[in-house]
C-alpha cells in the first residue's frame, strides 16, 4: 500500500536559498542525499491510492494548518496550503535522513 506525507515547503522567495543550503551541506557529507526543501508534518500514512489520500488530507488539513484550504489542483503532490510558521528551536535526533526537528511557535494560523 502506498505511503503518503504532508510537508511544509518554503515559499517561492525562500525556495532557492533553501536548495542552495541543502546542496552546500550535502557536499560536506558524502552519503547525504539531495532532497526537496521541506519539513514533514505527517509521514508514513498509508492509503489505497491518490484519491483516498487526497480526500483524507483535505478533510484533515485544517487540523494540521488551521487555515482555509487553497488547493490549486487535484494532484496530491501539487496541493498547497498557506500558513504562517515561525521556528522556535531546532533539535537533532538519531534517525538517518530524519534527524533535524524544527519546533514551531504556536500562531493564530496553527
Amino acid at each position: 500500500m502506498p505511503s503518503y506525507s504532508l510537508w511544509v515547503e518554503p515559499d517561492f522567495v525562500h525556495y532557492a536559498s533553501a536548495v542552495a543550503f541543502i546542496g552546500r551541506t550535502a557536499k560536506r557529507h558524502a552519503s547525504a542525499p539531495f532532497f526537496t526543501p521541506h519539513v514533514t508534518l505527517v509521514g508514513g500514512v498509508e492509503f489505497e491510492g491518490d484519491d483516498h489520500a487526497l480526500e483524507w488530507f483535505c478533510d484533515h488539513v485544517e487540523e494540521f494548518a488551521g487555515v482555509t484550504r487553497a488547493i490549486e489542483t487535484t494532484q496530491l503532490t501539487e496541493s498547497r496550503v498557506v500558513a504562517e510558521l515561525y521556528p522556535k528551536s531546532v533539535e537533532c535526533g538519531e534517525k538517518r535522513h530524519q534527524c533535524v526537528y524544527v519546533k514551531m511557535e504556536k500562531t493564530a494560523s496553527l
